[in-house]
C-alpha cells in the first residue's frame, strides 16, 4: 500500500504525475483526481482518516487555485504527517491546523460577507454598459483591401482555465485569429488571465492580469469579481496603446470588454462559443448563479457590433434571444496549412511507439465529453478481428481518458493501443503525421439539440491529407463529404464507426483519394487567414 496521496484536478492529472516522477522519485504516490474524491467521497471520508503520511494538493498555480479552503480540509483529514500544496510554478505551502483555522477560515468568511457588494457592484457595471449609449461605431475608415499596416486591436483572454496554453482546440484558435490579423497588416496586444505560449510576444504583447482578489472558494464568484480588476487594469494598457477595436474571446460571467468599449468609444467584437448554461448543465456542474450569467451575457451580445460565432446552430441560439441576425458572423475555426501539410515526417514517433510496420489510427484532443473518445475505444475490439496489424494512437489528455482506458482494459486491448499524454500545438503536426487514418467520433448534443461545435482537429486533419473518418454531424457533415473527403459515419454508433474504419484500413488508395480531396478543400476554404478576412469583412458592411 503507497502511505502517500497526491491530490490534482482531472485537467492537471498527467503534469502532476511528472511533477511526482522528477521531484519524488524516491517516493510512493497514490494519484487520485478531484473528480474521483467526489465520486467515492464516503470512501475517502470514512476509510482514509489520518492514513497517509503525506498528502499533496497538485495545481497549475497556487494564486489562482479555486476551494482552498476545501482541499486544506481534506488534506488535513488524509495526513497524519505532512500537508501541502504544490504547483507548476514552483511553489509549495505546507498545510497545518495552525494555517486552516488563522489563514484559510478567515478569508472564506471574507468572501461570504463580500458578496451581497459584489453582486451590487457588478449591476452597476451591468447598468452603465446597458445605457443607451453614445458610442461611435465608425468603422469606414478600415481600408478596402482590409491591410492596415500599424493597426491596432486589443485581444481579450479572459477565461478562468490555467495551464491549457500549449494544446487544444481553444489556443488553436486563439492563434489562428492572431496570426491571421498579424497577417492582414495589423498588430495586436493580449489582456490575459494567463500566459500565452504560443503566441510569439515579439509580434505580440502580452499584458498577464492575473486574477488576485479574495474571491477563492464560492464558485462563480472569482470570475465576477476579475471584471473589476480587468477594467481598472485594462483601462490604463488601452490608454496607452490606443486599439482601434477590442476583440474578446467570451468567457464565463466577463463584461470587462463591452464596458472598456463603451468607456474608449471603439467598436467591440464578440467571438461567442456557446452558452455557458447549457454547457455547464450538460458538460459540467450547474451554475448556481444562473440568473447573473444570462443577464452578463444578454449584455454583451446586446452591445457587441460583430458577434463572431463558430456555427449556425450557435447563431440560432443567440437570434432566439433577441439579437440581430446581421451582426452574426458564421465563422468555422480554420488551420494553419503551412503549419500541417502532408510532408512532414512522423517517422520519429512511429519509433518512439514501435508502429513502424503497422497502420496506426489517430485520435486528437482534450477528451472532452463531446469528443467520442470512449466510442472510438469501444471500436477497437470490432476493427481489430479482421486486422491485427493495427495501431490506435491516442494524442492528448482530459476528462474522459479514464473511461476510454477503463473501456480499453476491460476489452484486453491493451496492445493495440499506445497514449501520448498532452504534447503541445506545435508538435501535434507530427503525431497527426505517423497516422495512417485520422479520426473525429464526436458525439450528439445529450438533449438532442443541434451540436454547435466546428471542431479545430478536423481541420488540421484535412490539411494533413490523410484518410478521415469522421461523425456525421451538424457542421462536420457539412464541411465533409461522404466517399469525397471523408467516411462518414453515425454519430455515437460503434459498429458504424468500425466499419468506417476498416474500410480505409483496407484500401490505400481510398485513404489517398480522400487525403488529397480533403487538403484541397482545406486550402481553399478553412484557412485562418480567411477566417480574419471575413471578420473584417462583415465589420465594414456593418
Amino acid at each position: 500500500m503507497r502511505n502517500n496521496i497526491c491530490i490534482s484536478n482531472p485537467q492537471y492529472t498527467f503534469f502532476a504525475r511528472r511533477a511526482l516522477e522528477e521531484s519524488f522519485s524516491d517516493i510512493k504516490f497514490k494519484t487520485v483526481n478531484t473528480q474521483e474524491i467526489c465520486k467515492n467521497w464516503k470512501k475517502y471520508l470514512m476509510h482514509y482518516f489520518r492514513f497517509f503520511d503525506k498528502a499533496l494538493f497538485f495545481t497549475y498555480d497556487l494564486d489562482v487555485q479555486r476551494r482552498p479552503l476545501l482541499y486544506v480540509i481534506i488534506l488535513l483529514w488524509l495526513s497524519r504527517k505532512e500537508a501541502y500544496f504544490i504547483d507548476m510554478q514552483g511553489q509549495t505551502k505546507k498545510i497545518n491546523y495552525f494555517s486552516l483555522f488563522f489563514h484559510y477560515l478567515p478569508l472564506f468568511l471574507k468572501e461570504i460577507i463580500s458578496v451581497p457588494f459584489l453582486f451590487t457592484k457588478v449591476n452597476q457595471n451591468i447598468q452603465y454598459i446597458s445605457n443607451k449609449n453614445n458610442k461611435i461605431q465608425n468603422i469606414n475608415n478600415l481600408h478596402y483591401n482590409l491591410i492596415i499596416e500599424g493597426r491596432k486591436i486589443a485581444y481579450l483572454r479572459t477565461d478562468h482555465w490555467f495551464g491549457h496554453n500549449k494544446a487544444g482546440g481553444s489556443i488553436a484558435h486563439i492563434k489562428g485569429v492572431v496570426d491571421g490579423f498579424l497577417k492582414l497588416g495589423y498588430s495586436l496586444f493580449f489582456l490575459s488571465t494567463d500566459k500565452l505560449e504560443l503566441i510569439e510576444e515579439s509580434k505580440t504583447r502580452i499584458y498577464l492580469i492575473k486574477p488576485d482578489g479574495i474571491m477563492k472558494n464560492l464558485r462563480e464568484m472569482p470570475e465576477l469579481e476579475y471584471n473589476f480588476q480587468l477594467i481598472e487594469q485594462g483601462r490604463k494598457i488601452l490608454q496607452k496603446e490606443k486599439p482601434e477595436f477590442i476583440y474578446q474571446r467570451y468567457s464565463l460571467n466577463n463584461y470587462a470588454g463591452a464596458y472598456l468599449a463603451k468607456e474608449f468609444n471603439i467598436p467591440f467584437v464578440l467571438e461567442y462559443n456557446g452558452s455557458f448554461l447549457w454547457m455547464s448543465k450538460h458538460w459540467g456542474k450547474t451554475l448556481q448563479f444562473k440568473k447573473i450569467t444570462n443577464k452578463i451575457g444578454l449584455i454583451n451580445l446586446q452591445v457587441a457590433d460583430l458577434i463572431v460565432v463558430v456555427s449556425k446552430p450557435i447563431k440560432d441560439e443567440i437570434v432566439k434571444r433577441g439579437i440581430k441576425g446581421e451582426k452574426i458572423l458564421v465563422n468555422p475555426n480554420g488551420v494553419n496549412p503551412d503549419r500541417f501539410k502532408p510532408d512532414i515526417d512522423g517517422s520519429c514517433i512511429r519509433k518512439k511507439y514501435n508502429i513502424d510496420e503497422k497502420i496506426v489510427i489517430g485520435f486528437i484532443g482534450t477528451f472532452g465529453p463531446w469528443h467520442g473518445a470512449e466510442i472510438l475505444a469501444q471500436a477497437i475490439k470490432f476493427i481489430i478481428k479482421n486486422n491485427q496489424k493495427i495501431h490506435f494512437l491516442f494524442v492528448g489528455d482530459g476528462p474522459m481518458m479514464p473511461e476510454v482506458k477503463k473501456i480499453i482494459e476491460v476489452n484486453k486491448v491493451n496492445k493495440y493501443v499506445s497514449f501520448t499524454g498532452i504534447v503541445p500545438q506545435e508538435e501535434s503536426p507530427k503525431y497527426l503525421a505517423a497516422c495512417d487514418i485520422l479520426v473525429s467520433p464526436h458525439i450528439p448534443n445529450p438533449d438532442g439539440t443541434p451540436f454547435f461545435g466546428s471542431p479545430t482537429k478536423l481541420f488540421e486533419y484535412m490539411a494533413m491529407e490523410k484518410g478521415i473518418v469522421a461523425s456525421n454531424l451538424d457542421q462536420i457533415g457539412e464541411v465533409l463529404k461522404d466517399r469525397e473527403t471523408a467516411i462518414l459515419v453515425k454519430p455515437g454508433d460503434v459498429k458504424d464507426l468500425a466499419t468506417g474504419i476498416s474500410i480505409l484500413i483496407n484500401n490505400m488508395e481510398l485513404r489517398k483519394h480522400l487525403g488529397q480531396n480533403a487538403r484541397k478543400e482545406a486550402v481553399e476554404k478553412y484557412t485562418w487567414d480567411k477566417h480574419v478576412e471575413g471578420i473584417l469583412k462583415k465589420l465594414k458592411r456593418l
